[in-house]
């Protein structure tokens, strides 16, 4: 092959390598657009036509619809046979609504973890945040309680996303002892529930925004454990719960800014009094190269500020808001826990030993 031909052909597999990745555009919301329709579900019964389909969606057009699950076959969401029916196969019924698959694509095909990266260009100008260019001029938050099926499924996704992670902390940290337990922007109550449920001895408080713990109620309920837990609606920023002997931040400071983190773990200072431990549970940034961090680091600065942080970034935060590291216990290297957000921190007011 002479120099010209190579050139030719380098060129060529470059377009090819940038033509792939465009792809992914069509792929990205051909998959949102399946699950938000509950595709996988109504093929659940069954093969069915696309005329079929269209009615049960109540669409306008069929023709659309057909062009629509031809696309989605063209893709593996479903299989279409050479008479015009479409069946389920095992990616569609990893897709059904019950499904983590399923939550976690609603979610992240969703304007409200969707759209910030659409500036993610501004994001990385200027090292922040820019969801309000997207948002009318809010951040994700208020984002959420604006649109509260969004919220639904985000809350849905961080309860899937967090139990393997509880698995490991409770593995590697001994709740025994502690009477009562704060959750700290605790969701739907996932890590709490998991705790109360293995010390029958202990009550907890679930503190985050009022319309995010309203929906952990029922959850409470269900498993007998309502009469353990207080439910408690507030702006973590301003004040938190006091009287607990433990608290807990799982997965909270990776979404917010430094100045943000310091404010909080200040907030959670005041709280806890000297010698209550604040148990941070999250991402931790080793030494060497990590493009899954990385990754996330960036959709976390682009959604709502946070960032994926070294040990050594906590360590100043920590310090900042007047805390001290107690406990430091990373996960086992080589465990799959070691790319989730299951380091454990253990910190307690500094005061006392200054």
């Amino acid at each position: 092959m002479g120099l010209a031909a190579h050139e030719q052909h380098e060129e060529a597999e470059a377009g090819d390598a940038v033509d792939a990745l465009l792809g992914g555009y069509w792929r990205f919301h051909v998959l949102g657009a399946f699950v938000r329709l509950r595709v996988p579900d109504l093929l659940a019964e069954g093969p069915t036509t696309a005329a079929e389909v269209s009615d049960m969606l109540g669409a306008v057009r069929p023709d659309v619809v057909d062009t629509f699950l031809r696309c989605a076959s063209a893709e593996g969401l479903l299989d279409r046979s050479g008479d015009g029916w479409y069946s389920a196969n095992a990616v569609t019924a990893a897709l059904c609504r019950n499904g983590s698959h399923a939550t976690l694509a609603l979610t992240l095909t969703a304007p409200g973890a969707c759209r910030p990266m659409e500036v993610l260009d501004q994001v990385v100008r200027h090292g922040r945040s820019r969801a309000d260019l997207v948002f009318d001029g809010d951040d994700l938050w208020t984002y959420y309680r604006r649109t509260p099926h969004e919220a639904a499924w985000f809350s849905d996704w961080m309860q899937e996303f967090t139990e393997p992670v509880v698995d490991s902390v409770l593995d590697r940290y001994a709740f025994t002892g502690h009477r009562r337990v704060v959750d700290i922007g605790g969701g739907n109550g996932t890590l709490l529930r998991r705790v109360l449920a293995a010390h029958p001895d202990a009550t907890g408080v679930l503190f985050d925004r009022p319309e995010v713990v309203s929906r952990a109620g029922a959850v409470f309920k269900r498993l007998g454990l309502a009469d353990r837990v207080e439910l408690v609606g507030g702006d973590f920023f301003e004040a938190i719960p006091q009287g607990g002997d433990l608290y807990l931040l799982k997965s909270v400071l990776c979404d917010w800014d430094d100045a943000s983190c310091v404010r909080l773990l200040s907030r959670c200072r005041e709280a806890a009094g000297p010698g209550v431990p604040i148990v941070v549970v999250d991402w931790v940034r080793g030494d060497g190269d990590s493009p899954v961090h990385d990754m996330i680091s960036l959709q976390r600065l682009a959604l709502n500020g946070g960032e994926i942080r070294t040990f050594g970034h906590f360590r100043g935060l920590f310090e900042a808001a007047g805390l001290e590291l107690a406990v430091l216990d990373r996960p086992t290297p080589g465990t799959t826990h070691e790319w989730e957000p299951a380091t454990i921190m253990e910190v307690v007011d500094a005061s006392p030993w200054r």
